[in-house]
């Protein structure tokens, strides 16, 4: 019985090794193709570079984004319109008025 139709054959040749086909072969292991891990460290740096020209870009624009001194909703001469996909009466969570938040929860965000 052929060793590659056989099931240990199977598993032999499933876990790196190759089933010898006759009695005068001796088992040789299968060479690992190159694994994408190989390039960890290129592709490291490839990371780093682009986090680099991300905030490069982030800090060009930095107006555009809200920060710890001029939080969102502080930007002057910009109107936002916002369309509710919900008629009157408005849900009683939509008719809250807007509150501070408090210093717990701001340290816990």
């Amino acid at each position: 019985m052929p060793w590659k139709t056989s099931q240990l054959g199977q598993k032999l040749e499933g876990i790196g090794i190759n089933p010898p086909m006759d009695n005068k072969t001796s088992w040789k292991p299968i060479p690992k193709p190159n694994k994408p891990h190989d390039k960890a460290p290129l592709k490291c740096s490839k990371i780093e570079k682009m986090k680099e020209e991300l905030i490069k870009i982030l800090l060009q624009y930095r107006e555009a984004f809200a920060s710890d001194n001029e939080p969102l909703g502080a930007i002057k001469g910009h109107e936002v319109e916002i369309m509710l996909d919900v008629e009157r009466p408005y849900p009683p969570l939509l008719r809250r008025p807007a509150y501070p938040v408090s210093p717990r929860a701001r340290e816990a965000s």
